[in-house]
């Protein structure tokens, strides 16, 4: 495991501070530099208990923010007032856990060579297509033995559900491939709706989505209509209402709104 604000490896005897900050940092930082990625430093301080002023520029207080940490990390005091971007290894979070260590003890290291390997993470998810129409109501979807809530646009947010979708043998099949990894997965709705099947003739006053429907006993019932296919009509019943066997002719002069 890797974590945030701690020196975990040495390259020529020079050790190393892994920090996660909110982007790969992409130049050293000298006093008086401003920027997003300023900002993104002085949060992390912050956050590993070294606080400081969150103004988006290398002042005093940042630097003493990082000397402070140095120090606890047993690192020598940097010679001059810069965060030197040869001294940081960036982590995507806060902890990472280690796939693979290439760069053992001893091991020669150039530029471009693999040191450590990080498992694959889903930055994203959605469904390749989104049936339509379909019912109302929240839905989830289920991948191997993974099942994440899913928006009616067939994204998948938040870090759990993205987290536990990394975690399945199946995502880390797709993302050897590289780039977009696609798995097979299920759509459901997330509470399971009863679904009565009946002739469409039995249904009458069909309205934004609703029709009656007469029962083989007592007055007609409001129902839902969800779909039709091959001569089959699709429909569900408020709570309390039961359907059973209906009236393919139905006294269309009584209504159920």
């Amino acid at each position: 495991m890797l974590l945030s604000g701690t020196a975990p490896l040495a390259i020529d005897g020079r050790r190393l501070i892994a920090s996660a900050t909110g982007a790969p940092l992409w130049r050293s930082l000298a006093s008086g530099d401003r920027g997003d990625d300023v900002l993104a430093v002085q949060s992390e301080l912050t956050r590993l208990g070294y606080p400081t002023e969150q103004d988006g520029v290398m002042g005093r207080a940042t630097f003493r923010a990082l000397a402070a940490l140095r120090s606890d990390l047993r690192l020598p005091a940097a010679a001059d007032p810069i965060l030197d971007l040869s001294d940081v290894v960036w982590l995507p979070q806060a902890e990472v856990a280690v796939d693979q260590c290439a760069g053992v003890l001893g091991t020669n290291v150039g530029s471009g060579d693999e040191l450590i390997r990080l498992p694959v993470r889903a930055v994203s998810a959605r469904l390749s297509t989104v049936p339509v129409p379909r019912v109302p109501g929240p839905r989830s979807i289920t991948v191997g033995s993974v099942t994440v809530p899913v928006g009616d646009d067939g994204a998948v947010t938040g870090e759990a559900s993205l987290d536990g979708l990394s975690s399945l043998p199946e995502f880390a099949a797709a993302a050897q491939k590289g780039g977009a990894a696609s798995v097979p997965a299920s759509w459901a709705l997330s509470t399971p709706v009863t679904v009565q099947v009946v002739p469409p003739v039995a249904l009458w006053d069909m309205k934004d989505g609703a029709a009656c429907i007469q029962p083989a006993r007592g007055r007609p019932v409001l129902v839902r209509v969800l779909g039709s296919d091959l001569g089959q009509s699709f429909v569900s019943v408020g709570e309390g209402d039961e359907l059973g066997d209906v009236v393919v002719s139905p006294p269309k002069a009584r209504t159920c709104r």
